[in-house]
């Protein structure tokens, strides 16, 4: 073939060529699961008692219709209690043993597959510190053999479940054909909750979420029936100079506990650097945005994708599953782009062949992108 002739070749199908022959892990199965209350806007501002006129109009006007939490019991005049570090504390570490249980046995059933069978289990959260990590625990609770590998990744905020999918790919590579590598992202969120009467606690409580999702990974040697995409490769963009807009503080409330900082910038920050980053990775697989059949992006509030998508030329359904993600369950950090995705999965529309592209960010100011493969 010429060059004249090959240059006129399509993008895809050039990108098609160039990883023929090639054996990247495969996303076989995932779950999702929450925690099994779930609050309304208004339910969640009664029950912290809030009688500040800003504060509830905040809630009010939220686009999130519910979130699934897990918090205490009301009191008899019907609010709950500000809930001390030890309470906080202790709830991450219960709803991280109830939720990854749950989804990591829901992750396996859809294969029939016993959990003697993974090899290596990564658990990513940022909504609360244990010692040991939540990978232990579940050692513990789930009976996984003693000889597994383990990883836990902390402190990345919203943007870890790209980054975190990436080290499972990495491990299901240099394992070969076989290895399966289970990842879990789990956010209790509601335990970095303060009951306070400031903007800044209300904005982070009319938020955020909880929930977990697990993904299980497998390098498969022989062409796969499994529907499942495979993931190619990454692009990440770190924005130093913006790491103070998304940040937990210890020193801004008078209890010292976990408060998150979030700044009003974030959206347009996010917003006017998101083309580097997707056209990045593109450019690295020689592809267009119009190769692109599926979009799966992180629920990081309504101004932050309102920004995303209009810098990078989206419409509503290219970005819908993460609407629909965002109203129905909040900002669920590190996993809500997963569970996007396992919107996308659940419709049955990806074809073979199709390409699409993970975003999340978070913390740093980071970045992050994936490139799938139906």
């Amino acid at each position: 073939m010429s060059l004249k002739e090959y240059t006129r070749i399509d993008t895809k199908q050039r990108f098609m060529d160039r990883i023929s022959g090639n054996v990247y892990p495969r996303i076989i199965s995932m779950a999702t699961a929450n925690p099994p209350r779930r609050y309304t806007q208004l339910e969640v501002i009664d029950l912290f008692g809030t009688k500040s006129p800003k504060i509830r109009k905040l809630f009010k006007k939220s686009h999130i219709k519910g979130r699934y939490l897990y918090l205490p019991e009301p009191g008899p005049d019907g609010t709950i209690h500000n809930e001390t570090n030890h309470e906080l504390l202790s709830k991450h570490l219960m709803g991280s043993i109830k939720l990854g249980t749950e989804v990591t046995r829901k992750c396996l059933s859809h294969l029939n597959m016993e959990v003697s069978e993974i090899d290596h289990i990564i658990c990513v959260t940022s909504t609360g510190l244990l010692l040991p990590g939540i990978s232990a625990h579940l050692v513990k609770h789930l009976k996984l053999r003693n000889d597994i590998q383990r990883t836990d990744i902390v402190g990345m905020g919203c943007s870890a479940g790209v980054p975190s999918l990436r080290c499972a790919t990495e491990s299901a590579s240099a394992g070969g054909p076989g290895k399966k590598v289970l990842l879990l992202c789990i956010e209790i969120s509601s335990s970095a909750y303060v009951n306070y009467e400031t903007i800044q606690a209300a904005v982070v409580n009319s938020l955020f979420g909880d929930g977990a999702t697990a993904l299980l990974l497998e390098t498969q040697e022989a062409p796969s029936n499994t529907k499942g995409p495979q993931v190619i490769g990454f692009e990440s963009r770190i924005l130093v100079e913006h790491m103070d807009m998304l940040r937990y503080d210890l020193f801004e409330n008078e209890e010292n506990k976990i408060s998150l900082i979030l700044s009003k910038e974030l959206p347009y920050i996010i917003g006017n650097n998101i083309e580097n980053v997707l056209y990045g990775l593109l450019d690295k697989y020689g592809l267009k945005k119009r190769d692109i059949t599926h979009w799966v992006v992180h629920a990081g509030g309504r101004k932050v994708l309102e920004s995303i998508k209009y810098n990078l030329g989206l419409s509503n359904h290219d970005i819908r599953h993460t609407m629909i993600v965002h109203s129905e369950y909040g900002n669920m950090s590190s996993g809500s782009v997963f569970f996007s995705l396992e919107r996308l999965k659940n419709e049955e529309i990806a074809k073979k062949g199709d390409l699409g592209v993970l975003i999340s960010m978070g913390p740093g100011l980071a970045i992050e992108s994936g490139l799938l493969l139906w």
